[in-house]
């Protein structure tokens, strides 16, 4: 009876073992992709939906002007722009069904349009006061007025800023939903721009938060018609950049005396600090749906002047010492991460900015040596029991 409590203790121990180990050294570890270039110099990416496609700009062959891309399936593919691809444009996010959000430079003004892409289709999201007729047609009054669209969620909804038209044209948040736009207002101040946005229409941003131009920038949230204000670490500025489904934000936030800045996640109501890695600056630039963050964070000592850190179980690590000992990238930013915990962000490799993608890989021998313990201990249990028979 002795023995078989030691064989019993034997197989709860390596059950435990596995579990530990599974759930230690699943994503321990990363793979890193070059997403390379559309043919020039250097390329950024800045979001990744739930299917794996990512989006961002990069150079064109010649050197020519910047492009909006969406990599997928181990091509890149130059979404061109709303001057048929003659100027300047960008791509800066993607919900799960494969529409593109970002901003377009035009011909007319060379200001910056909001724009979307979709099903093969170009289309200027309009701003507060010039846009597109119901045909698709551009509308050519108020032709130099700007903005741009950030983020979009799985139900077509845009966060962004557009520009108002006047003497002293002021950048507003805005969000596109069913064909029309909405002014978010403000904090008080003249200026604010919407930058995430999650499946609940929950838009985060930053806004000036009193009056005057020169008035402090402050993280917000805007729900239920109202924006509010997320405040700082004491010092005068914070951005917030992401919200997930559950609705946690993520951001960055002046300290007292605005010589510092460190990545924050709000959530209950209340601003926390995630840590700098001993360094006095970190912005956290986005969160998935399981609460990891990644972002950027000045390293002192590292010979970097950023690196792309994550963010998970309340531990800030550095990317680069997540990746195969024999990588030659310098991470410098992690601007997006699904829900799958894929990464994408920009970096040097081989001297040549670039987009990358980051893949979480599992460590296997823990988990081997585990489920060998178990199968062990269940062998020996069976021979103890037919011994008893």
């Amino acid at each position: 009876m002795r023995r078989y409590h030691v064989i019993a203790s034997i197989l709860l121990t390596a059950i435990f073992l596995c579990i530990t180990t599974c759930s230690m050294y699943a994503a321990d570890q990363y793979s890193i992709i070059d997403l390379g270039t559309l043919g020039g110099s250097s390329s950024g990416a800045y979001d990744i939906n739930n299917l794996g496609q990512v989006v961002g700009e990069s150079y064109t062959l010649g050197g020519g002007t910047p492009h909006a891309f969406l990599w997928q399936n181990g091509s890149m593919q130059d979404l061109s722009s709303l001057n048929q691809g003659t100027y300047y444009s960008r791509a800066s996010g993607i919900n799960d069904s494969g529409q593109v959000v970002g901003g377009s430079r035009t011909p007319a003004s060379g200001d910056t349009r909001p724009t979307l892409w979709q099903n093969g289709t170009i289309q200027d999201l309009g701003t507060f006061n010039y846009g597109t007729f119901n045909d698709g047609s551009f509308n050519p009054r108020f032709s130099d007025t700007s903005g741009w669209a950030y983020r979009i969620n799985n139900s077509g909804q845009i966060a962004g800023k557009s520009q108002e038209q006047g003497p002293s044209p002021a950048d507003h948040a805005a969000l596109w939903q069913n064909g029309t736009i909405q002014d978010l207002g403000t904090l008080g101040g003249f200026l604010s721009s919407a930058y995430g946005i999650n499946n609940s229409g929950q838009v985060v941003g930053d806004s000036q938060s009193g009056a005057g131009w020169g008035a402090p920038n402050h993280a917000f949230v805007w729900k239920n018609g109202t924006m509010q204000d997320l405040g700082t670490f004491g010092g005068n500025k914070s951005t917030a950049y992401s919200v997930n489904d559950s609705g946690q934000i993520v951001g960055g936030s002046n300290l007292s005396g605005d010589l510092s800045r460190h990545a924050f996640i709000f959530e209950n109501g209340e601003m926390k600090d995630i840590d700098t890695l001993g360094g006095v600056k970190s912005n956290a630039y986005d969160i998935n749906n399981s609460g990891e963050v990644v972002g950027s964070v000045a390293i002192p000592g590292s010979g970097r002047d950023f690196s792309a850190f994550i963010w998970e179980n309340g531990e800030m690590k550095d990317l680069h010492t997540l990746l195969p000992s024999d990588s030659l990238w310098s991470l410098h930013k992690a601007n997006a991460i699904n829900d799958s915990g894929w990464i994408v962000g920009e970096g040097y490799i081989n001297g040549a900015y670039h987009a990358f993608l980051m893949k979480p890989t599992v460590t296997p021998e823990p988990i081997s040596f585990a489920l060998f313990l178990l199968g062990g201990g269940a062998m020996a249990a069976i021979k103890f029991k037919k011994r008893k028979v």
